[in-house]
């Protein structure tokens, strides 16, 4: 029987999209083009939802926000329910060795030791720095500290290991050990945002924070070299939400929503450089973790694996929808193929009209309208609301999104008067 491959699951924050890899040319991230390059490209990977907490939990639970309980932030007080189980758990009971480094942001410090990990490495610095960022260790330490780690292991030890890898980086304010601006190969201000002066630096510090998170993921990646694990461990590199800007993270537009997802492991044939244009949730990627790890799935999963289309092959059924929850907001999201809809579910004033300021207050502040309609393909950066011009799509995907919305026990559907099929707000105009 082939040996179970280790596990290597790297999470950053607010990075979106913004790298090299994904078409970024003002980045410089040697690291992240070598994964790239050596393994599998997700082109269109979506976070259940556009902030940490929730995002997280549904990739590490493979179950939607509205099942686990972390519809909001572990710090605002949400949290999962008890009768959730987190990977380490599921990977400890398969007979895999646990790991955390540096933070998780699932559940409060008292309950750490209930996630299923056997051991705690290089945690933040929270007792002796406790205001934020000072307690992140920059990622170029935190990457060196897991290098280490990697040497020490044995390629032929006994137990397979599963690890998760938490940077803090490229969460603002892009002060992690001193981090400075980059501009070498000039900034990117994405086209929804103006550009300014602000936005100009905005955006220089993020590349600079991309250089030091880069470096990081180049020491792990050397490490796996040196130690003789790289052909046998899965990197998966996922982002938990989009950037950090007006119109990006808290919100279920593209550029919240959209992740970077890398993921490499050459004994299963996932490599050679290949890109998956099919739509994926990362509520799909614990199940995907565990079938690669020849795991049984639990039955209550709301993901499914999408392994077949990292090696090149096809899934056993058709693509599904992509949904996602900004519970905060009141909005939720539903994507299938092309077409993109957003029902807002509170009219709360937000930005100005795209292209909008870089943290979203210059201009009037605009009720959201109730439905909004996008053609990915015509218009990625969702700039065109067709929502007028194409009532039988909202239509649809209402129906799509309402259903959706039943099975998992929204808290919006489970409000909406007991007499109608789906909550009045969801029925087309």
């Amino acid at each position: 029987m082939p040996r179970r491959p280790n596990i290597l699951l790297i999470n950053s924050h607010d990075t979106g999209r913004f790298l090299g890899c994904y078409g970024v040319r003002t980045v410089r991230t040697p690291a992240f083009d070598r994964l790239a390059r050596e393994g599998v490209v997700l082109d269109q990977f979506t976070a259940a939802s556009p902030i940490c907490s929730p995002s997280r939990g549904a990739m590490i639970t493979g179950r939607w926000p509205q099942r686990n309980g972390l519809l909001g932030l572990v710090h605002h007080g949400f949290r999962l329910h008890p009768s959730e189980r987190h990977a380490a758990e599921l990977f400890r009971a398969g007979g895999y060795s646990t790991t955390l480094f540096h933070f998780q942001h699932v559940a409060p410090r008292e309950d750490w030791s209930a996630l299923g990990f056997e051991e705690f490495l290089a945690r933040s610095r929270d007792d002796e720095e406790p205001v934020y960022p000072r307690m992140a260790r920059p990622a170029p330490e935190l990457g060196a500290e897991v290098a280490a780690w990697l040497q020490s292991r044995s390629a032929d030890a006994r137990r397979p290991f599963f690890a998760q890898i938490n940077f803090n980086e490229t969460h603002t304010p892009f002060w992690f050990g001193g981090v400075e601006a980059a501009r070498a190969d000039g900034v990117t201000i994405p086209p929804w945002i103006k550009a300014s002066p602000e936005a100009e630096e905005h955006f220089a510090q993020l590349q600079g924070s991309l250089v030091a998170l880069d470096t990081g993921l180049g020491k792990i990646l050397e490490a796996l070299d040196a130690a003789g694990l790289a052909d046998n461990t899965l990197v998966f590199f996922a982002t938990d939400h989009g950037l950090e800007a007006a119109r990006d993270k808290w919100t279920c537009y593209e550029s919240g929503l959209g992740i970077a997802g890398l993921v490499r492991l050459p004994s299963q044939h996932i490599r050679g450089g290949r890109r998956v244009a099919t739509p994926l949730s990362n509520v799909d990627l614990l199940p995907t973790l565990l079938d690669c790890a020849g795991l049984e799935t639990p039955e209550d999963l709301d993901g499914r694996s999408f392994a077949p289309l990292l090696r090149g092959e096809t899934l056993p059924e058709s693509p599904r929808p992509v949904f996602s929850i900004y519970h905060n907001g009141g909005i939720r999201s539903v994507r299938r193929g092309r077409w993109k809809l957003i029902r807002n579910f509170s009219a709360e004033p937000y930005a100005e009209s795209a292209p909008v300021s870089l943290r979203g207050d210059v201009g009037p502040r605009l009720p959201r309208p109730p439905a909004e309609l996008y053609d990915l393909h015509a218009d990625p950066h969702e700039m065109q609301n067709l929502a007028a011009a194409q009532p039988a799509i909202v239509a649809e995907l209402s129906l799509l999104l309402g259903a959706w919305m039943r099975d998992v026990g929204d808290p919006v559907w489970m409000q909406a008067p007991a007499a109608t099929p789906y909550p009045a707000r969801l029925v087309p105009a």
